[in-house]
């Protein structure tokens, strides 16, 4: 058992905070170097501070912000000493209470100078550090082997803690927003990408995270970054420099984007499994992308932004079919893919998701070799984004929150492809609703891709009417066809919402083609008189229910049946409805009681 003494109390973490203010006050950089290492120790875990001693973290940020500020200018603190005050303003950044005390204009300029976020007009467009020279603790210079083009590693470090402290900053509060702005910074961090070559993984990492929180918080941004500094562009470039690096191919020529295009292409050919760092790298910039393409829907794309994107689905698309690992990053990796696809026009992405049949195995252009034939056309790609979605659909009564908002893209993509391709949209419906065979078990029944959509159209769960929009349109959105497919009672709901209950009805929204049918097969002709049409299976052979009753039990039971329909109704629990959809009003169950008075008279007369 440990005793009382050798419990860190909370005193002494603040004596040394208030030990360390005082030496870097007095600018004695040996003895703040330790006490800056022994307060990171203690506060690595913790996301808040409490009011009570807030003021003194406050305090001690302030103080590492003034020196980290001076040190740019005089370059008096060593490389370590400047990482451990980094580290410490990157804790206290996670509060966001503290962060709103160092988010102004001066503290963003350090931080980006810190990282080396230069425009283009500034003379030094190198890391802030260029000498490969520090100061030790004792203000002793020491010399240390570069790497990552003349970077040490101390220098890479210090960049690191700079990016993750200002990634903080800026998801935190507006002001850092802001001043980041204010000094330029989106310039910067492009021009910073545009050198990722010089860099290692991790600082390319947090590029690309601080990327992506700018142009998804300030909309402003995301439009600047799209226009003015052509986000389209430099991101799926980066993507494909990322490839071809991970392949080992080093492009002397940054600008030679078509050397990068076949060295990607090849790679992936030759199903190499990308190393999970890439893939990382990729997925990170998938999600920049998806906040810049969000500008599109918005606007009509240009030549140029359409050539980017065909670039960008000729280079991803692989990676839906490729399950290269069982990690986790793959997974990421796809999910990330789908989500951009769904910002693309659906019609220009059906075009690239279809592959000629039999493509020229010399021919970067058609990389992928695996085949799923169908109308003498390669649906491989759209089969890879089915298999997605099996992959993200189990049993239905396991479904968390998070499966199911993961469900919502896929679906969302899937049906406006075949709403925009036929050729995609009767691949779907053939592989989703096939034609029924087997009638003895219900439609939601089974673990098949079939089922389990049809189970989630009952569900309580907002993911059915993503569903219910999806298997419509397979069905050429006519409600006897979806009737048939998933039997009335699932279809029911949908069917109300849209007016279609009384059935016989279509509500296209687009012009399907006429050349495919839904026809019977023989199993579904020869037992068509024994299908329940609620439930879309075979009639049990059950015993009746009233079997063994009188007419007077018969009738009561009627009576109380139609009285808990009615307390139903009145809690607004159900909602009858006529055939057309419109809502009825029930009437008292009183008028069973007038029923029977009448006949008694009757029969006394």
């Amino acid at each position: 058992m440990e005793s009382t003494t050798d419990v860190i109390q909370p005193i002494s973490t603040k004596q040394k905070i208030e030990k360390c203010i005082q030496v870097l006050k007095d600018k004695n950089f040996g003895d703040c170097q330790a006490l800056l290492e022994d307060i990171c120790d203690k506060l690595d875990k913790q996301f808040t501070f409490d009011q009570v001693t807030g003021k003194l973290y406050q305090d001690l940020v302030i103080t590492l912000c003034k020196e980290l500020k001076a040190s740019n200018d005089h370059n008096e603190i060593s490389l370590t000493l400047r990482r451990l005050m980094l580290s410490t303003l990157r804790i206290f950044s996670r509060d966001r209470s503290v962060a709103m005390k160092f988010s102004d204009e001066t503290v963003i300029s350090m931080l980006i100078q810190q990282i080396g976020y230069h425009t283009v007009a500034e003379d030094n467009v190198n890391t802030p550090l260029d000498s490969n020279n520090e100061l030790d603790n004792s203000g002793a210079t020491t010399s240390e082997e570069p790497n990552h083009a003349g970077i040490s590693d101390d220098q890479i470090q210090v960049i690191i803690e700079a990016q993750k402290c200002l990634c903080n900053l800026i998801y935190q509060n507006a002001s850092a927003r802001a001043a980041f702005q204010a000094r330029n910074g989106l310039e910067g961090i492009c021009n910073h990408v545009h050198q990722h070559d010089k860099f290692p993984y991790a600082v390319k990492l947090y590029d690309l995270r601080l990327l992506f929180l700018l142009s998804a918080l300030p909309p402003l941004q995301r439009s600047t970054l799209l226009e003015k500094y052509q986000g389209l562009k430099l991101i799926i470039n980066q993507i494909l420099r990322y490839i071809s690096e991970d392949a080992g191919v080093k492009n002397d020529n940054p600008v030679d984007h078509d050397q990068q295009q076949d060295v990607a292409n090849a790679y992936t050919r030759s199903k190499i499994p990308l190393s999970d760092d890439c893939m990382s790298l990729v997925s990170e910039s998938l999600r920049i992308l998806f906040n810049i393409t969000l500008e599109l829907q918005n606007q009509t794309c240009n030549e140029e932004d359409l050539k980017q994107i065909a670039k960008l689905v000729e280079t991803v698309r692989k990676y839906i079919i490729h399950i290269l690992t069982d990690l986790p990053v793959v997974s990421v990796l796809q999910k990330d893919i789908v989500n951009i696809f769904v910002n693309i026009p659906p019609k220009l992405l059906s075009e690239l998701l279809i592959l000629p049949l039999n493509g020229d195995e010399d021919n970067n252009e058609y990389e992928i070799k695996e085949t799923v034939a169908f109308c003498n056309r390669n649906m491989i790609v759209v089969q890879g984004l089915l298999d997605f979605l099996h992959s993200r659909l189990p049993n239905v009564e396991l479904l968390s929150q998070q499966s199911r908002d993961s469900l919502k893209p896929i679906l969302t993509l899937l049906c406006s492809l075949s709403r925009a391709d036929s050729y995609i949209r009767k691949y779907l419906k053939l592989k989703v609703l096939p034609p029924r065979k087997d009638f003895t078990k219900r439609p939601e029944e089974g673990n098949s891709l079939e089922s389990r959509l049809i189970a989630l159209l009952t569900s309580p769960w907002d993911i059915k009417n993503l569903v219910e929009d999806f298997l419509f349109v397979l069905c050429k959105e006519n409600a006897d066809r979806f009737i048939k497919h998933t039997g009335y009672g699932n279809a029911a709901g949908m069917l109300l919402s849209r007016g279609l209950l009384a059935g016989n009805q279509t509500v296209e929204t687009v012009n399907y083609s006429s050349d495919d049918t839904d026809s019977d097969t023989e199993e579904y002709k020869e037992q068509h008189d024994k299908i329940d049409p609620v439930t879309g299976a075979i009639k049990a052979d059950n015993q009746n229910i009233f079997e063994g009753m009188t007419e007077e039990e018969i009738e009561k039971e009627a009576e109380h049946l139609f009285t808990l329909f009615k307390k139903l109704n009145d809690h607004g629990i159900i909602r009858p409805v006529d055939r057309s959809g419109q809502p009825i009003n029930l009437p008292d169950p009183s008028i069973f009681k007038k029923t029977e008075n009448e006949d008694s008279d009757q029969s006394d007369s």
